[in-house]
């Protein structure tokens, strides 16, 4: 498998920062990394790096897909601005991720 993400320049609202803080709670974005299904192109892994609280480091695995998949993992359902709707959901409960 090779191939290199899309990324877009581009305003997802809620932020993925939002939505981390929904779930995770009081944490601060260091950075993040991406994976992707690239032979579907359905699905899209995202692991958010934070610091916690106490100033331990996180990581918040989030999915991304254009239709719900299970409503049981979902965080959060946003609006991209060039993908439209995705649901954001947590990437332990997404059976690709």
């Amino acid at each position: 498998m090779s191939g290199i993400a899309k990324m877009y320049d581009t305003t997802v609202v809620p932020s993925k920062e939002e939505v981390a803080r929904s779930w995770a709670g009081s944490v601060n974005l260091q950075g993040s990394y991406r994976l992707v299904d690239l032979d579907k192109e359905e699905v899209g892994v995202e692991v958010l790096i934070a610091t916690d609280e106490d100033d331990r480091l996180v990581q918040i695995p989030f999915s991304y897909r254009s239709e719900e998949v299970d409503p049981q993992h979902t965080l959060s359902v946003v609006e991209h601005g060039v993908l439209g709707k995705r649901w954001i959901t947590n990437a332990l409960g997404d059976p690709v991720a």
